[in-house]
C-alpha cells in the first residue's frame, strides 16, 4: 500500500466517487450532484489516476463497478457520513428548520404503523423527510455505514455496535376469507387449519416462527404461495381459500378492508417482540434521536407494549 499525502489530494472528489459509485454512470453522478457531464467525467479520470483503477468499466450500454469500486464504496459512504456529523456536531437539530432525509427499514406490514409517524413528523419538523424500505440482507453494515438510519422489526441477538430499542410485541392469528369452509364457530381446529393450503411470505423474518412451532408437534403445513410480501399474502388469502398466520396487531384493519377474519391460531404460537435498531455510533446525533423518540411513541402506541430498552455491546 502506497502512501498518500492527503493534503495534496482535492477531497471534494470523494463526493464524486461516492455519486459515480451509487448511481454507475457519469450521467446518473451529475445529475445527482448537479453538475455536467464534462465536469464528472475530468473528476472519474483524476480518480482513476490517483487510486489505479478503472472504477467503472463499460458493460453492454451501462457500467458496472469494478472490484476495487465495490470494496470502496461503503468506505466512502461510512467516511462522508462521518464528516458530515462531525461538520454538523455543533450546529444542533432544529425540528422545525431542518430539511434532512432519514432511511427506515422495515417489513412492508410494519408500513401500517407509519401514517402515524408520518403525519407527528409533519407537524414537528415540516421539512424533514422519511424513506421506508425493506430491510437488506446486509441490514447490520447499512445501518453502520448510515445508508440506512433506523429499524424496526423482530428484535433479534445483539450483534457488534448494534443498539436495540424494544417497542412492543405482535401475537399470531389465522387469517381466511369470510365465510371459509374450515371455519367452525368461528374458530379453525388444527386439522382444518393443517387440510388447508398456506401462504408465507418469502421475505419475512418471522415466516419461520409457524413452520417450526409445527414441526416440534410433528406436523408440516402445505404451502400454496410464497408471497413476495406481507400485503401480496393478504391479498392472496381474499381471493383463495388459503390461509395465512400473520402478526394481528399489525394487520387487523387491513384485513377487515379485504373481507378476512383473524382467527385464534389452533396451537401455541409465540408472541414476536418488535424492537427499534441502529447503529451506536449514533446514540449521539440529535436528529436521529428525535426520530427514534418519535417512532419508539408511535409503534409503543401501535403495538400496545411497553418500551424497554436493550444496548448491544460492541463486540471486536
Amino acid at each position: 500500500m502506497r502512501d498518500v499525502d492527503i493534503s495534496k489530494v482535492d477531497l471534494n472528489l470523494l463526493v464524486t466517487l461516492d455519486a459515480l459509485l451509487v448511481h454507475g454512470s457519469v450521467t446518473g453522478a451529475a445529475r445527482a450532484l448537479g453538475l455536467t457531464q464534462p465536469t464528472v467525467s475530468h473528476a472519474l479520470a483524476r480518480l482513476r489516476d490517483l487510486l489505479g483503477d478503472a472504477l467503472l468499466a463499460r458493460s453492454g450500454r451501462g457500467m458496472v463497478r469494478t472490484p476495487r469500486a465495490e470494496a470502496l464504496a461503503p468506505a466512502v459512504r461510512r467516511l462522508l457520513g462521518d464528516v458530515r456529523r462531525v461538520l454538523a456536531h455543533d450546529v444542533g437539530f432544529d425540528p422545525r428548520a431542518s430539511s434532512r432525509t432519514f432511511s427506515i427499514a422495515c417489513p412492508d406490514l410494519l408500513v401500517a404503523i407509519l401514517p402515524e409517524l408520518l403525519g407527528t413528523i409533519a407537524r414537528a419538523a415540516p421539512g424533514v423527510r422519511l424513506g421506508a424500505r425493506p430491510p437488506p440482507a446486509d441490514l447490520q453494515a447499512r445501518l453502520a455505514d448510515g445508508t440506512i438510519d433506523l429499524a424496526i422489526l423482530p428484535a433479534r441477538d445483539e450483534g457488534p455496535g448494534l443498539v436495540q430499542r424494544v417497542v412492543g410485541k405482535v401475537r399470531w392469528c389465522v387469517l381466511a376469507r369470510r365465510g371459509h369452509g374450515a371455519i367452525k364457530k368461528g374458530r379453525v381446529d388444527l386439522r382444518g387449519w393443517l387440510a388447508t393450503p398456506h401462504v408465507l411470505v418469502g421475505t419475512a423474518e418471522g415466516a419461520s416462527f409457524v413452520g417450526d412451532a409445527l414441526a416440534r408437534l410433528g406436523h408440516e403445513r402445505r404451502v400454496a404461495f410464497v408471497a413476495p410480501s406481507f400485503l401480496t399474502a393478504l391479498h392472496a388469502v381474499a381471493h383463495t381459500d388459503w390461509m395465512f398466520a400473520a402478526p394481528r396487531e399489525l394487520c387487523t384493519k387491513l384485513a377487515r378492508d379485504l373481507g378476512l377474519v383473524a382467527l385464534d391460531p389452533p396451537i401455541a404460537l409465540p408472541t414476536v417482540r418488535v424492537a427499534m435498531a441502529w447503529h451506536e455510533r449514533m446514540r449521539a446525533d440529535e436528529g436521529h434521536r428525535f426520530l427514534r423518540d418519535l417512532l419508539a411513541g408511535v409503534a409503543t402506541a401501535a403495538l400496545g407494549g411497553r418500551e424497554k430498552r436493550a444496548r448491544a455491546r460492541p463486540r471486536a
